[in-house]
């Protein structure tokens, strides 16, 4: 009789390892975050300014820097944690857990008002970024800030920016059109092009990962880029990236001056 109880006490406190283990498990998973909103910005200017950035091309790539401050601030209130590159690479490998509230900032091109407006709104929120840079712009001297002016990052600028920003590619002197048929020249330059070009934008920038020149790109693409040495590709396609996420082919949310406050908190997850 004994025996049977001790061997019923026995399977009973076994049942309940096993629900308090699973469970544990269960708990420890929900505190980890499964999707990461990227955030693509390109220009940051004074509201004065967008007025002569009205055509329609210029519409998804400009915010107000009272906007963007708003954004920022957001950000840092809900408590987010801006990624670096690394980290982000980690989790889409699954080989890091990250909490729920995570973001990655990234910018594309390496203009100057990215420096001048975007950098000091960082800083003062103690948030991080990344910047994807066409590395042949980079200019020696720096020059007076004109935002009327398609002005590029200095080499002391860059130097100066490294609090707040990682620097990674957006090619060296691919980031062009055709005349003749409008196709990028990621399209249409030859393997051997491509993988220089890269290679020698490496050169310039402390990262091995990329963002496609407008967002177009082919599975050859993706081949060259990583025998050039590119560690992960973003893409401008909408979504969050997921764990396991093909690292060629990552997502991002494009914000300009047309994103509304929901529309923003949406992408975070954050409901107002």
């Amino acid at each position: 009789m004994q025996k049977k109880t001790f061997s019923l006490i026995t399977i009973i406190m076994l049942i309940f390892l096993i629900v308090l283990i699973y469970y544990k498990q269960f708990d420890n998973n929900d505190k980890y975050t499964k999707r990461i909103p990227v955030l693509m910005y390109h220009n940051v200017v004074d509201k004065d300014i967008l007025k002569h950035y009205t055509k329609k091309e210029y519409q998804k790539i400009f915010i107000s820097t009272d906007k963007f401050e708003q954004q920022m601030k957001f950000i840092k209130t809900n408590n987010y944690k801006t990624l670096t590159l690394d980290e982000f690479y980690d989790f889409v490998q699954g080989n890091k857990n990250l909490p729920q509230k995570c973001v990655l900032i990234t910018f594309d091109d390496g203009r100057k008002n990215l420096y001048v407006k975007a950098y000091p709104i960082l800083k003062k929120y103690n948030l991080n970024a990344v910047s994807f840079i066409i590395t042949s712009k980079i200019s020696k001297q720096s020059e007076e800030y004109n935002p009327l002016k398609w002005q590029y990052l200095s080499e002391s600028e860059l130097e100066k920016g490294k609090d707040v920003f990682e620097y990674a590619s957006h090619t060296h002197d691919m980031h062009k059109r055709s005349k003749n048929t409008q196709k990028p020249y990621l399209k249409i330059k030859s393997e051997k092009e491509i993988k220089e070009d890269i290679q020698k934008s490496l050169k310039y920038v402390d990262n091995p990962y990329f963002a496609y020149p407008y967002g177009s790109y082919t599975n050859n693409i993706k081949k060259i880029l990583q025998e050039a040495g590119i560690k992960a590709a973003f893409t401008t396609k909408k979504g969050k990236v997921s764990i396991n996420d093909s690292l060629y082919d990552l997502k991002r949310y494009g914000i300009s001056e047309k994103t509304t406050n929901n529309q923003f908190a949406k992408i975070l997850g954050v409901k107002n």
